[in-house]
């Protein structure tokens, strides 16, 4: 078995615990970077697909994500604050433009480049994911549909989380983030790609400790602020309409499980702002990496003790 494509999920933070878990399931030889043709991708999945794309080194990327000041480039001033009324959001494209202009231009390329060229470059087909708020719709964005699209443009678009990114408006679409409909865009890639032993997912989703499914709704309160609130209304909307979705099923899924959102200010507040924070989820996701290869293994040993159990019996009638 192959792995050839990976599905990834949004979950803001969460994309770091991503980048522990397939940094380990490379160290085992689960998968090989070499090996993946496409990847299928939304919010902050987008952005860990890019990252993989720039074919740096893991202790590279992994240096890059966990130690660089991120608090340096999500800044917040009193104007940003006041024009929020007209812009609609907190943040522009720049926050994206700063976090991939090093790791660009360290490989010689522009700043500037275009879905088909990064294509040329890569070789490696990335699905961005991203939400229509005027027609409802997903819209799904490569480099065969939108060749001459900017690489950042689509990075942005698919992460502009309602509240703190400004939505991007082309051709009569307000774009948006694409959690809203296609969170986790599995059904996609399975549209693509039949074979289902050769898809690799990674999925944030809520789970009580007990296992069970839970809402992880953001909850407000009188001390929440306006930014609370938009933040809740744009993510409870998004658990409500996923949890509604019907997804087919694959064997290969990594599960990264939360009984509360880690959407909230503060929450993305200690990840933006501490080391220590971004290493948490990293190792977070190596954990839940290596549990996935655990229970890969031992249903790999149960179904060798069906088979001999089923050639024993086969043997005794014969």
């Amino acid at each position: 078995m192959t792995i050839k494509h990976l599905v990834m999920s949004g979950g803001g933070p969460i994309g770091i615990s991503f980048l522990g878990a397939i940094n380990y399931l490379c160290d085992v030889n689960f998968i090989n970077i070499n090996e993946i043709e496409s990847f299928y991708a939304t919010s902050i999945g987008t952005i860990i697909s890019v990252f993989i794309c720039l074919e740096y080194d893991w202790p590279t990327i992994n240096k890059y994500a966990i130690e660089r000041p991120w608090k340096d480039i999500f800044k917040l001033n009193a104007k940003q604050i006041m024009d929020t009324y007209t812009t609609k959001g907190l943040y522009d494209i720049k926050i994206i433009e700063k976090t991939f202009k090093p790791l660009l231009e360290a490989k010689d390329l522009s700043l500037h480049i275009t879905l088909k060229e990064f294509y040329e470059y890569s070789k490696k087909d990335i699905h961005f994911f991203v939400f229509d708020i005027n027609t409802y719709k997903t819209v799904e964005i490569t480099h065969v549909l939108y060749p001459d699209l900017q690489l950042i443009n689509a990075i942005y678009m698919s992460c502009s989380l309602p509240g703190l990114f400004i939505p991007t408006m082309i051709d009569n679409m307000c774009l948006m983030d694409g959690g809203m409909l296609a969170n986790f865009p599995l059904n996609y890639c399975l549209r693509d790609h039949s074979t289902k032993d050769e898809i690799l997912g990674l999925n944030f989703i809520y789970k009580n400790d007990d296992g069970t499914e839970c809402s992880g709704n953001n909850l407000i309160n009188d001390d929440s602020d306006m930014m609370d609130f938009i933040l809740a209304l744009s993510l409870n909307s998004m658990n409500y309409i996923t949890s509604s979705i019907k997804c087919d099923k694959i064997d290969n899924i990594v599960e990264f499980c939360s009984s509360t959102t880690t959407l909230t200010i503060d929450n993305l507040t200690h990840t933006v702002n501490t080391v220590e924070g971004r290493q948490q989820l990293f190792d977070k996701g190596i954990e839940s990496a290596k549990q996935f290869i655990i229970q890969k293994e031992m249903k790999e040993i149960e179904k060798n003790e069906e088979k001999e159990k089923e050639e024993s019996i086969f043997d005794y009638i014969i």
